[in-house]
């Protein structure tokens, strides 16, 4: 595919959970030369909105002219593992594929060149790392009853990858 001069590159990492994600954002991307990372601090509503809320047009134009707002002529790059759904609270978040299609009218193909970066990681080990952070903060069900309550709470296909 031939790029438009003025195409702006995106790279969107959304990583899920228990994938080294906060590591990359602390310790890699800001070392990043020749790319923009904006740190999710500074588009923090932008990205909740992105993950639970139902967007208007008008509310994607807005978001994308923030975005743009950024914009020093390099590539952009974004990170938020909440781009990925929700481990702990599926039901509170928009679906994964929904939240794909809403960054597509953030950043529509005619004027952005778009690449998603997917942090995953081995299921099992996933949800042992799920399990292991819920215990440290206060958590009491049995390893059998957390699996049990993750799969009535929709979190387990959160995690099956080939959907996404």
């Amino acid at each position: 595919m031939e790029r438009v001069s003025d195409m702006r590159t995106i790279f969107i990492h959304v990583g899920y959970h228990k994938t080294a994600t906060t590591f990359l954002q602390k310790s890699i991307y800001p070392k990043l030369k020749n790319v923009n990372y904006i740190k999710k601090g500074r588009i923090k509503k932008e990205l909740r909105h992105l993950r639970i809320k139902k967007l208007s047009d008008m509310e994607i134009e807005n978001m994308r002219n923030y975005f743009m707002s950024f914009n020093n002529g390099q590539p952009f790059l974004i990170s938020y593992e909440g781009l990925s759904g929700s481990p702990f609270a599926p039901k509170k978040t928009k679906k994964q594929l929904t939240i794909l299609k809403d960054l597509r009218r953030v950043f529509p193909a005619s004027d952005f060149d778009v690449h998603v970066i997917v942090g995953i990681r081995e299921q099992v080990q996933l949800l042992t790392s799920l399990y292991i952070q819920y215990i440290h903060h206060g958590g009491v069900r049995s390893g059998r009853d957390y699996i049990t309550y993750c799969e009535y709470n929709g979190s387990v296909s959160n995690f099956h990858f080939h959907k996404y």
